[in-house]
């Protein structure tokens, strides 16, 4: 509705300021019935993906900086950030640190991936990528189920930001047959 009736400064600048609104409904559990303060919260990374993909996805030719963003991303959100759980609005950390955050690991994902894509990499990470690119959509759907893993982690090595890269690839190899029985078994649960 937006994009539809305002012009792109003003739809993305009300989308902003719905976005400090969700961040505040999360802080303080307002709006959290059927994830609208979630929804609030988002909207702004939205609106600025529909009116910059161009741009975003216009081919770099400073493929190296996807990796360094990826590193300024987690080097920011390490130190102050003890835990992040958008999709239910917990977000500990202020609201311009989860911006900045937000958008510098996106576009360092897309610059990496592009990169990947440049330099041939190996048949093998291709297949890996291709295949959790593939089922996106079920990843994102059942991950929280398997978010707790580094939480648990860190209570037995005590540092969290290793529990939370152990915790990523152990949540990646839990989602492989998840992915497989739901394509195989389930499909009516996810449309394609």
């Amino acid at each position: 509705t937006l994009i539809k009736y305002f012009p792109k400064n003003y739809a993305f600048l009300i989308s902003m300021v719905i976005g400090i609104l969700g961040f505040y409904c999360g802080r303080y559990v307002f709006l959290q019935s059927y994830y609208l303060s979630v929804s609030l919260l988002c909207l702004p990374f939205f609106i600025g993906g529909c009116y910059l993909k161009e741009y975003i996805l216009a081919e770099s030719k400073y493929h190296y900086v996807g990796v360094l963003l990826l590193i300024l991303s987690f080097i920011c959100y390490l130190p102050n950030t003890p835990s992040v759980n958008v999709s239910q609005c917990y977000v500990s950390c202020s609201y311009i640190q989860f911006v900045a955050i937000c958008i510098i690991a996106t576009i360092g994902v897309v610059f990496a991936s592009q990169t990947l894509y440049l330099y041939d990499m190996t048949y093998l990470l291709r297949k890996v990528l291709s295949y959790y690119g593939k089922n996106s959509l079920t990843v994102l759907c059942t991950h929280m189920f398997l978010v707790n893993i580094p939480i648990v982690l860190d209570k037995l090595i005590h540092i969290y930001s290793v529990a939370l890269i152990i915790g990523f690839i152990l949540l990646l190899v839990i989602e492989i047959p998840v992915i497989e029985l739901i394509n195989k078994k389930m499909k009516f649960i996810i449309g394609r």
